[in-house]
């Protein structure tokens, strides 16, 4: 059995209190991080998932246990070695007053430079390399000041990379992004885990991207960690489970949150395509209940000769609509 790039023994995370007894989040966890895949870290606020990532990356230390990186103890090595072992993205976008994008991912290099921090051949070549491997080549020499949230992103990331780490821990980087780049960057580690074979574990609120694109979900709630592939937690319940709320249940068919089932009248939508799929989503949004049997009002998805047209039939009255909206107001109309 291969060594892990991280691993923990029968490690407990909190806070040390003299007079009033440790503040214990975690306990006895047993974790495993294999070289080459990315782990998704997930679980309600407050769960200790920032605790648990300081205390892998050596920024706080066990209360009982052992971190290892590549099967070391992590407390028994020095700064330096530690430096070339595990590199660190955290929440807060960089300050880097007039740096450039190069000289930010520079500093991943000083853990390999000498005490003047000066850049070698290698080492010019090793920062090239992760800003491409980014697609940031052309940040490097833009201020860092003028580029956006997710371009900052890329550079953290690059300055992971360049750090040459087999190991990278990554703390929301997500948190500040629009959607669409929210989709790039962790398909962006999905990439960089399976290319480089670095072990990468990021922390997210995004259970979207991490079910799309981790290949392993490590899922902390009080008292227990649960972890598995995305699939085999989804149907397991642990997805469920972790997450449950008053009125909020996930939908193990879509892979999403949504509204208990709302108590208005059912309505049967027929067909399965992409069309009828954000039908059904409208009328949830609306307190309709779907029943795919019956109900008091149908519909269905046809053609004329302008294009698709929805079909609403109730109590055998039959009436067309051209949109989503149109079909919402006739059923409106009709007080159902």
């Amino acid at each position: 059995m291969s060594v892990p790039a991280l691993q923990t023994r029968d490690l407990s995370i909190g806070y040390p209190r003299r007079r009033q007894g440790d503040i214990c989040l975690a306990r006895a966890l047993n974790l495993r991080l294999e070289p080459g895949s990315l782990a998704g870290l997930l679980g309600p606020n407050g769960v200790g998932k920032s605790t648990l990532l300081r205390t892998l990356a050596g920024m706080q230390a066990p209360l009982t246990g052992q971190v290892l990186l590549d099967g070391a103890d992590a407390r028994r090595m020095r700064h330096g070695d530690l430096a070339k072992a595990l590199s660190l993205v955290l929440t807060n976008s960089p300050q880097p007053g007039l740096m450039t994008g190069f000289e930010l991912v520079a500093l991943g290099r000083l853990p390999h430079s000498d005490w003047l921090g000066r850049l070698s051949e290698r080492d010019r070549k090793t920062i090239h390399w992760a800003l491409g491997a980014v697609n940031a080549e052309a940040l490097g020499g833009q201020l860092v000041t003028e580029l956006s949230d997710g371009q900052r992103q890329k550079l953290m990331i690059a300055r992971a990379l360049a750090q040459e780490t087999a190991i990278m821990l990554l703390d929301e980087p997500t948190a500040f992004l629009d959607l669409p780049r929210r989709v790039e960057v962790m398909r962006l580690l999905k990439r960089l885990a399976h290319q480089t074979g670095r072990g990468i574990l990021v922390s997210t609120h995004d259970l979207d991207q991490a079910l799309r694109n981790c290949d392993q979900l490590w899922l902390m709630r009080e008292g227990a960690m649960l972890v598995g592939a995305p699939e085999d937690l989804v149907l397991d319940g642990g997805i469920t489970e972790t997450f449950h709320s008053d009125g909020i249940r996930f939908d193990e068919d879509s892979g999403a949150f949504a509204a208990e089932s709302p108590a208005g009248a059912a309505i049967c939508v027929k067909g399965r395509g992409t069309r009828e799929t954000w039908m059904r989503r409208a009328l949830a949004r609306k307190g309709y209940r779907l029943d795919p049997a019956a109900g008091v009002a149908g519909i269905s998805l046809g053609q004329n000769g302008q294009g698709p047209e929805w079909h609403l039939a109730i109590g055998g009255r039959l009436s067309r609509h051209h949109s989503v909206a149109a079909v919402l107001e006739a059923l409106k109309d009709a007080e159902i």
